[in-house]
């Protein structure tokens, strides 16, 4: 088990009389500011933040803890030309941009040891702007995952909105491919694994099973050595059967996965989270309006 690490930064909204939110340079994206520059010493108290979290992981049990880089949160936002203005140490080209979240990677290991698993996940997309990116290239590429290797990570969790598609014009290959043709350590490739929509579209309506198509694309992949590991989101919260079925060929089984605002808009009565909590305001089943109706 991996415990996941992560800090909002400028995804933070901002609240009235509290803290400002953090970042790097006080940007969500190109045009959207929010917070501040986190200073220096903010930053390294943010640093000493991550390493007790990763000890108290460690004392719960967990086998290593996960690095969030991605989707446009704090250490993502370090690696994001756009929203790192810095012209300190942690600021400037691809190489200072890696610089902190490295960092926090480096110190994590010299306070847990070598055995302590740490996995590095990262995106080029973030939920403000789904054709960002940190690396423009492939050199700028191994530049962070060389980086990544130097601080001490042994996973790499690449994040994209959809496995297949490439990264770049003129090759095939994913950004998991990518990094895994850079990469010494293990990659891991994660975005829309089985389902016809990525997560962002999936937040309203449904993602339908691929079925096997879907996954023999996957297999495809996974033969030619664009990674080495395959992290299933949202199929398994729908479907706790999902890897059984998959392995048995139960394709036709796969459930959908439905979003809450699905759920809200056509099962309202399907929401134990919140019935639980407030009985009373749950609404009748179609059943039970129809049998109410017939008394």
């Amino acid at each position: 088990m991996l415990i996941q690490l992560w800090h909002e930064g400028a995804v933070r909204k901002q609240v009235p009389d509290d803290h400002e939110s953090l970042s790097p340079s006080g940007f969500l994206s190109a045009d959207v500011h929010n917070g501040r520059a986190a200073t220096l010493g903010e930053l390294d108290d943010i640093t000493d933040a991550y390493v007790r979290a990763a000890l108290l992981s460690r004392d719960l049990g967990a086998s290593g803890v996960e690095i969030h880089c991605a989707h446009g949160y704090l250490l993502d936002l370090f690696l994001w030309a756009v929203t790192n203005r810095r012209t300190d140490k942690f600021g400037g080209d691809v190489s200072g941009r890696v610089a902190f979240p490295a960092s926090i990677v480096r110190a994590i290991r010299r306070a847990t040891g070598p055995d302590f698993v740490i996995s590095v996940r990262f995106s080029q997309w973030k939920e403000s702007d789904f054709n960002a990116q940190v690396a423009t290239t492939p050199d700028e590429l191994g530049i962070l995952v060389a980086a990544f290797e130097r601080a001490g990570a042994d996973l790499l969790h690449v994040s994209a909105r959809r496995f297949f598609e490439p990264a770049w014009e003129g090759s095939d290959l994913s950004i998991a491919g990518w990094t895994r043709s850079l990469a010494r350590i293990p990659v891991i490739t994660v975005g829309s694994v089985g389902l016809d929509r990525d997560v962002i579209t999936n937040l309203a309506g449904v993602a339908r099973a691929t079925g096997l198509a879907g996954l023999a694309e996957l297999g495809r992949r996974f033969l030619e050595g664009e990674f080495d590991l395959v992290a299933v989101g949202r199929c398994n919260l729908s479907d706790p059967e999902w890897v059984n079925k998959v392995r048995d060929g139960r394709f036709a089984e796969l459930r959908p996965f439905v979003s809450m605002e699905e759920i809200r808009h056509e099962h309202p009565w399907e929401q134990p989270a919140l019935y639980l909590a407030q009985p009373e305001m749950r609404p009748a089943t179609p059943d039970e309006a129809h049998w109410a109706g017939d008394a």
